[in-house]
């Protein structure tokens, strides 16, 4: 009787994990459980991406009759058991295979990743970190993102990318980190993408400039390399309008700021970019 137990929790866990719907009620019954059970049970897993296996959950399915021992099996010691081999295997299935899914499928496969309890998404990150040097702007684009979404357990492979010799895989992991920036930064985020504020890349120092913005007055340790990239920037629009408005958000008031902006506005090129720092240096006063 155990072992029918555990060999039924484990066909139930299979169908969860393998497949792009996660557990159907279908697939439920053709598993042996009873209507009510095969309800109880697509609640508590359901089709597509889930956390753990809560007590609520579990006391659904006691009073539909699967008893400890099949939960117990089901969920594991921490109820994520489930939810773990499905984010194993969409790890495995995000990846290109020759008998794998198409593009579409895999933008979907890398998605659900993104919106998995992040310690249990940690399981697909090495996966994911490897997409970031796809061809496919799309699936760089959605990877990063997965890994924006993920958080605290991806930033150490993400600041590894920033060196990668790959300017995609830069760009995708400034994106990422990005995601991840708010009023708490870390200063090792901080600290790791001021250096790309003079990558060779112009993508890579527009998003980072961006990033920066994100984390405003927490960002104050970039203002000297912000400063520095404005001062080489004087002849792109763009790049020069991305660290002016970096500047502006994190501290537009100090010394190293003004004079950054004075410099542009003595040596600046570009029509555009004399008269952003122009404004930055004295913004129009306030109508009373």
């Amino acid at each position: 009787m155990v072992e029918d137990v555990k060999a039924t929790a484990k066909t139930i866990i299979e169908k969860y994990a393998e497949g792009l719907s996660g557990l159907t009620w279908a697939e439920c019954k053709e598993a042996g459980l009873e209507g009510s059970q095969c309800d109880a049970l697509v609640a508590a897993l359901g089709e597509g991406p889930q956390g753990e296996i809560t007590k609520d959950e579990r006391e659904e399915l006691k009073r539909a009759k699967l008893g400890q021992e099949f939960i117990n099996e089901l969920a594991g010691k921490n109820g994520l058991k489930a939810v773990e081999a499905r984010a194993k295997w969409l790890g495995e299935n995000a990846v290109p295979r020759f008998w794998g899914f198409g593009k579409e499928d895999r933008i979907k496969i890398i998605k659900e990743i993104g919106r998995l309890k992040p310690e249990v998404a940690a399981l697909a990150i090495p996966q994911l970190i490897g997409l970031l040097a796809e061809n496919d702007p799309e699936i760089r684009k959605t990877a990063s993102e997965s890994l924006g979404q993920i958080g605290k357990p991806a930033q150490a492979r993400l600041l590894e990318m920033l060196r990668h010799e790959n300017p995609q895989v830069r760009l995708a992991a400034v994106e990422a980190l990005s995601m991840q920036i708010d009023n708490k930064v870390d200063s090792k985020i901080v600290d790791a993408l001021k250096q790309k504020l003079h990558d060779d890349d112009p993508n890579v120092q527009r998003a980072t400039a961006s990033a920066l913005k994100k984390a405003g007055s927490k960002a104050k340790s970039a203002l000297p390399d912000l400063a520095k990239a404005l001062e080489k920037t004087k002849s792109d629009k763009y790049l020069c309008g991305e660290f002016i408005d970096a500047i502006r958000s994190i501290d537009r008031t100090s010394v190293q700021a003004k004079a950054a902006f004075q410099e542009v506005v003595n040596q600046s090129i570009d029509s555009l970019c004399h008269g952003q720092a122009s404004v930055a240096l004295n913004p129009p006063r306030k109508k009373k």
